[in-house]
């Protein structure tokens, strides 16, 4: 994830931190119905626990580890591939740490799968075998950790 965004991200933490700080002293929230309170105590109590993925098991971060996959900067140097991480095992892993607090939909997105032959993208299997080890190791990863945890009948997974 680029800095400047991870500094968005924390920015949005520390403001919603601090509302909830705020309802929490005064009781504004105390005549919502309880929908809305629950939506509010899932981005306020939930999210921030969720992105913290030092809490977890470091076996489980094993499992999900997609960064040796493939070196990210041999499909960077493309100008289509340029926001081509190798990260996404760790966001699968933190879908499923939004899907336990209390998320009932999260959208993981990573880079493109354009490799069509022109000069800003790798060519045929030099893009789609990386990314495509990448995609299989963290989705299996994902579906296998639902079903340990008890939650594969709560979670649709759409990959597309």
């Amino acid at each position: 994830m680029a800095p400047d965004r991870l500094a968005d991200r924390k920015g949005l933490l520390g403001g919603l931190d601090g509302i909830k700080r705020s309802l929490d002293a005064d009781g504004s929230l105390e005549g919502a119905d309880y929908f809305c309170q629950q939506a509010f105590d899932v981005v306020t109590r939930g999210i921030s626990s969720a992105f913290d993925v030092t809490k977890e098991d470091p076996k489980t971060l094993a499992k999900y580890d997609t960064r040796s996959l493939f070196d990210a900067r041999k499909l960077q140097r493309w100008g289509d591939m340029r926001r081509t991480t190798n990260l996404l095992g760790l966001q699968m892993l933190m879908a499923r740490r939004l899907c336990e607090s209390g998320c009932s939909f999260v959208t993981v997105s990573d880079c493109g799968w354009d490799y069509h032959a022109n000069n800003n993208s790798p060519k045929g299997m030099a893009g789609l075998d990386p990314m495509g080890r990448q995609v299989d190791h963290a989705v299996a990863a994902f579906v296998q950790d639902l079903h340990d945890r008890g939650l594969n009948e709560d979670v649709l997974l759409i990959v597309t």
